[in-house]
């Protein structure tokens, strides 16, 4: 709600430092490896990680990300537990490998994604994940190719609209309309 009403300030992040060390008093960003995350940890330092992405530190995001997928990897013996998080931490962590121009490596990371979520049949984020590959593949110079990941992301997002999935259908169209002077159907 905080960013929605103000955006990303410092303010912010010293809210999600407030909010990490009512738990993990000794939290240090730069060290996440080895603490035993709950789901709300988890969720508090993938926004942290988020905050870098959005105000021009993509650096420390990555390094906090690649941190967090290590972390919940070697912690959740319980496939259930690691799935909560594990595919949006994945999305985020490919926008910011993206902006970073890193695209191959968000490629890579985007398929672990996509791997986990469908031999786990969690489908929901798919959508999502398709989008950032196609957004790479796209930005990479292989327009032809990305289209159709493109449709798949958009009709996946209409697939789960009411998994809040349909305001993403206008970002998709955007990026098809400036890129192929197209937009897809909604019906």
């Amino acid at each position: 709600m905080y960013v929605a009403k103000s955006g990303f300030t410092p303010v912010y992040l010293e809210l999600l430092h407030g909010a990490i060390r009512v738990t993990r008093p000794e939290f240090i960003e730069s060290n996440i490896f080895g603490y035993l995350l709950t789901q709300y940890e988890i969720t508090i330092i993938n926004q942290i990680a988020g905050y870098y992405t959005e105000t021009g530190n993509p650096e420390q995001a990555k390094h906090i990300y690649s941190q967090l997928l290590a972390q919940i990897t070697e912690q959740f013996v319980d496939e259930t537990e690691k799935a909560k998080a594990y595919s949006t931490i994945i999305y985020n962590y490919s926008r910011c490998l993206g902006r970073m121009g890193m695209r191959y490596e968000a490629i890579e990371i985007i398929n672990d994604g996509i791997k986990f979520d469908r031999e786990r049949d969690r489908m929901t984020m798919l959508p999502n994940l398709m989008f950032n590959y196609a957004f790479n593949l796209l930005s990479l110079g292989h327009k032809k190719e990305s289209l159709a990941y493109f449709a798949l992301a958009y009709y996946g997002c209409l697939i789960f609209a009411e998994y809040g999935k349909a305001g993403f259908l206008s970002v998709i169209n955007n990026v098809t309309q400036e890129n192929f002077n197209f937009t897809f159907p909604s019906k």
